[in-house]
């Protein structure tokens, strides 16, 4: 599974999404911070000490107390759309992820599975078309799925597989690609550990 590139994108991904969400979250305390103590900064400034009256000074720095909680606000503004960005790209990577698991399980079913409790069977009829000439083996194999033949093949030797192969090569009606992909599955294909008798 650490080997599948989708695999792999998909975690970078997360990784990305969950940094940037970090650095929001410790960038938006910091600001509410300083806004807090400019706040109160200002506050004690403005309270009046022992007189009553409106100075100049305290027009400027009303002024910009005034462009500072414009530009906060501002930056405010800025962070919620950042966080409704990354909200909404987290929605979108748990969409990416259900489709990937959803390929993974088609993929996992395309792939012929020997089971434990079959492999008799198989053994015994592989036997049976192996002993047969492989332009008639060809012609009957022709009729099954691909899986079914992948099973058959898994469990015979190589030279009869190799027989088997060259017919399909010489056939028509498509065959070579269809033994191309059956020899692409035998590559692929899984074997069941051995069941425990049941009683």
């Amino acid at each position: 599974m650490l080997k599948s590139r989708w695999f792999l994108a998909v975690i970078a991904v997360v990784l990305g999404v969950l940094t940037c969400a970090g650095t929001l979250l410790m960038r938006l305390n910091t600001v509410s911070h300083e806004t807090k103590a400019a706040a109160v900064a200002a506050v004690e400034e403005a309270k009046p000490k022992d007189w009553d009256f409106w100075t100049s000074e305290m027009q400027t720095l009303a002024a910009e107390l005034k462009a500072q909680r414009q530009l906060l606000d501002s930056k405010a503004k800025d962070l919620d759309a950042y966080a409704e960005r990354l909200k909404a790209e987290k929605q979108e990577l748990l969409k990416v992820r259900s489709e990937l698991e959803l390929m993974r399980d088609d993929l996992d079913k395309s792939i012929p599975v020997l089971q434990a409790t079959e492999t008799v069977n198989v053994k015994s009829l592989a036997k049976t078309y192996a002993a047969m000439k492989p332009a008639q083996a060809v012609s009957i194999l022709g009729e099954m799925d691909d899986q079914s033949i992948v099973k058959l093949l898994a469990v015979m030797k190589p030279d009869n597989v190799a027989s088997i192969f060259q017919e399909m090569a010489r056939a028509t009606g498509g065959m070579q690609a269809r033994a191309a992909r059956i020899s692409d599955q035998l590559r692929l294909l899984k074997k069941q550990p051995a069941e425990t008798a049941q009683p």
